[in-house]
């Protein structure tokens, strides 16, 4: 599915949808008037009075996204008969009783409907069906003057208002058509284009962020780290001699793009399950230029559409949580930094390109997961298999050196903090190949199920 920009704003969609709807009820209740009779018709000003609630019913159902306004079209409908049938039978059974007009008997009545319509809300899940309910009943017993009127009044209001359901439904899907389907897709890949910057700089490397999708630009290392060319290994530099940490100002600096960079990922995920849940109001159409067309849809109807998988994207957003709190800790471990004299002794005893390749390959996984969604058939698994190869060679390297390493680490608290440090980040690359090991394989289960 193609991602496309977006030139008018979603407010001046919802508004020319919304001035079309509207205006086109109204001018279609006065265009019918004339052909029922005019004003003098009682079926006319009725007809008109149907029109007018048809164009509130615009105003009330409008949404952003096709699946919210089939989701309040149909609890509007259901609301909207049932209150009005309900309404018709206490005005014909009412007044064999007592005049219309009686004040006790009207006031009792709404407040039993309205009691009902709140307990009954509470108790199905439907609250804005029941309020719907309660709005035509009253518009049906208080809108009837004489009891002969009342099949008239119901009939209109409950035209108007499904006329109203229809055109909203209508007009979502020929003005600016935006699903919440291509929202919760969207949600994904822009979760995981933030993923990949959040592994950036963690592992302080600069990128444009204006071409994040260009291959060809190469990582340099921020101007607070220093690479030696000649092991590949990663030191801070401007170390406070007193807390043997980077000065405080860049640190927190750092340390604020990583937290906000981390907020954006959650965020996007917290919008993708809210689209989720409205997606099952939508109905698959077909891909059309590479773009999925839906049409608004009934939740409870299941058979014979497809809908988005929502386990597999729910699976898929907890393994993306995963890797971004892997890589939240990784940050901070770097930016607590560690002893120069380690470093020395490390870049003695280890692989001069592990540390190199380890970020390399890390990026390129991650790359791929986001290049994949949602329109390959398949994530590319190439750099996942030279990462995870890369931290078992870490890990060996590890265990053949972890004696001679100790050795030479003094036993200072300085010395102490710095075997924390190294082996947390031994942990930590882990634990990430861990969750993108998850990452993709959930990636693979979501990618089977969409359109292509």
């Amino acid at each position: 599915m193609k991602r496309r920009k977006r030139v008018v704003p979603d407010f001046l969609r919802r508004a020319l949808r919304q001035a079309i709807g509207v205006g086109g009820a109204v001018c279609l209740g006065y265009l019918i008037m004339d052909p029922l009779g005019g004003w003098d018709s009682r079926v006319a000003t009725q007809w008109l009075q149907g029109c007018k609630w048809a164009g509130i019913t615009i105003v009330v159902v409008s949404a952003p996204v096709i699946g919210k306004v089939a989701q309040y079209s149909l609890e509007r409908t259901l609301g909207t008969i049932a209150g009005g049938l309900l309404g018709y039978t206490v005005v014909v059974f009412g007044h064999s009783i007592t005049e219309l007009d009686d004040v006790w008997f009207t006031t009792c009545t709404t407040a039993v409907v309205a009691f009902s319509a709140a307990v009954g809300g509470h108790a199905i899940g439907l609250d804005y069906s029941f309020k719907l309910f309660v709005l035509t009943f009253l518009l049906v017993i208080m809108g009837a003057e004489r009891s002969t009127d009342a099949f008239l009044v119901m009939l209109t209001r409950v035209a108007g208002i499904v006329l109203g359901v229809f055109l909203s439904l209508l007009l979502s899907v020929l003005i600016f058509p935006k699903s919440a389907s291509h929202e919760a897709t969207d949600s994904v890949y822009y979760s995981l284009a933030k993923l990949a910057d959040l592994n950036r700089i963690a592992w302080n490397i600069e990128w444009d962020k204006d071409d994040d999708d260009d291959k060809g630009a190469g990582y340099v290392y921020s101007s607070g780290m220093t690479r030696k060319a000649s092991t590949g290994f990663v030191v801070i530099d401007g170390l406070d001699r007193v807390t043997d940490r980077p000065h405080s100002t860049e640190r927190d600096r750092k340390e604020a793009d990583c937290e906000q960079v981390l907020m954006d990922v959650y965020s996007k995920l917290s919008k993708c399950q809210e689209f989720l849940a409205v997606s099952k109001s939508e109905t698959y159409l077909l891909t059309l230029r590479g773009r999925w067309c839906f049409l608004p849809g009934i939740p409870w109807v299941e058979i014979g559409r497809w809908k988005l998988p929502q386990q597999e994207l729910s699976i898929l957003a907890t393994s993306i949580r995963k890797v971004a709190r892997v890589l939240w800790a990784l940050h901070v471990t770097f930016q607590e930094g560690f002893e120069d004299e380690v470093m020395q002794l490390l870049r003695k005893r280890y692989p001069p390109d592990m540390m190199p390749e380890l970020q390399l390959f890390s990026q390129g996984a991650l790359d791929d997961l986001k290049d994949a969604f949602p329109e390959a058939a398949m994530v590319k698994t190439t750099n996942l298999h030279r990462f995870l190869k890369a931290v078992q060679e870490l890990i060996r390297h590890s265990d053949q050196q972890r004696r001679a390493v100790v050795r030479y680490m003094q036993e200072t608290s300085a010395g102490y903090i710095s075997k924390v440090r190294w082996y947390s980040f031994q942990f930590l690359m882990q634990q990430l190949a861990d969750e993108l090991n998850d990452a993709y394989v959930a990636m693979s289960n979501v990618l089977a199920r969409l359109p292509k």
